[in-house]
């Protein structure tokens, strides 16, 4: 398992774990003229000098805040997460010669946030050890996705995302891949394990920032079109501290009977501590549903607590 740290203003306490190593899709480099953007179909099919374009679901959230010295953020308010959006979102990637991450665009109903590493003033792009990374406008544009040749994932993964200033912006989380067709969903499966990870930010009653992870699982009965998800070893970090601590409280659970005819979910859930409440909204990815991903949001009882982030997975 290895602990990764972000770089960045409202994402620098996101923490990430990960268990499966795999090929790397590198970072920084320039590359030739790119040919004109493909529909994404799978990671496995990208391929040098490449852009794809992935179907995305998102939420953003906006806010104001204060960043002590110590790299802190805390939040004076925070509005309510956006519904989420299904249809109006998309992540599209660049690659350049040896396959490494070179650009990345998000275009959601909130706006639309770009970094190119082969511009003058596009920004930087690099990944490593599990997180793939992008930021430009010192720091007040940022992002961190998911790497999913590090994770072995094949059809999805998700990623947030910060755009404003050092004083307020938006938030922002986004699952993106090749969505399965309703008709290929595999009805006679009845226990389908999906194993995976989340990443997102915590706000306290207080208003205090935290990054958190934790590993996701989910088992899905295809034929009763029951959604159990739930969270488990949840940590949490800030600028300020070295390493993690854990913060199981917020474990997420939740369990949902989906509708006949999609292949997208919302699960209800809560955290252990039942302090937030909120849901995750996911759909399944792959040509035969192998892999999920989504984002959650939930809300406490004050006006500041709140979390939300993204997930994802695969049998």
């Amino acid at each position: 398992m290895r602990i990764v740290h972000s770089h960045v203003l409202w994402l620098t306490t996101i923490v990430v774990l990960g268990g499966c190593a795999g090929g790397g899709s590198g970072g920084g480099g320039g590359a030739p003229s790119l040919p004109v953007v493909q529909p994404f179909t799978s990671w496995s099919a990208v391929q040098p000098n490449s852009k794809v374009t992935a179907q995305g679901m998102s939420q953003t959230t906006a806010a104001i805040f204060t960043v002590a010295p110590n790299g802190d953020v805390t939040m004076s308010s925070i509005s309510p997460f956006s519904a989420v959006d299904t249809s109006a979102s998309s992540a599209t990637l660049t690659f350049g010669a040896s396959r490494q991450l070179t650009g990345l665009q998000i275009s959601a109903p909130a706006g639309s946030v770009s970094w190119d590493s082969t511009v003058l003033g596009g920004g930087t792009v690099a990944c490593g050890n599990g997180v793939c990374t992008a930021s430009k406008d010192s720091g007040a544009s940022e992002a961190l996705t998911i790497d999913p040749y590090f994770v072995g994932w094949n059809y999805q993964s998700f990623g947030v995302w910060q755009t404003g200033s050092f004083t307020s912006g938006t938030f922002g989380a986004m699952s993106f891949g090749a969505p399965t067709p309703v008709s290929a969903l595999p009805l006679g499966v009845t226990n389908a394990l999906y194993t995976g990870l989340t990443a997102g930010v915590y706000v306290d009653p207080t208003g205090q920032l935290f990054g958190t992870s934790a590993t996701m699982s989910t088992t899905v009965n295809f034929s009763t079109r029951r959604v159990d998800f739930s969270t488990t070893g949840t940590v949490v970090s800030r600028p300020s501290v070295v390493g993690t601590t854990p913060s199981t409280g917020l474990n997420l659970s939740g369990t949902v009977v989906y509708l006949p005819g999609t292949a997208q979910f919302v699960v209800p859930v809560t955290t252990a501590n039942s302090q937030l409440t909120g849901s995750a909204t996911g759909r399944f990815y792959g040509p035969a549903a192998e892999e999920i991903g989504g984002v959650y949001s939930l809300n406490g009882a004050g006006p500041l607590q709140s979390m939300g982030g993204g997930f994802g997975g695969k049998k």
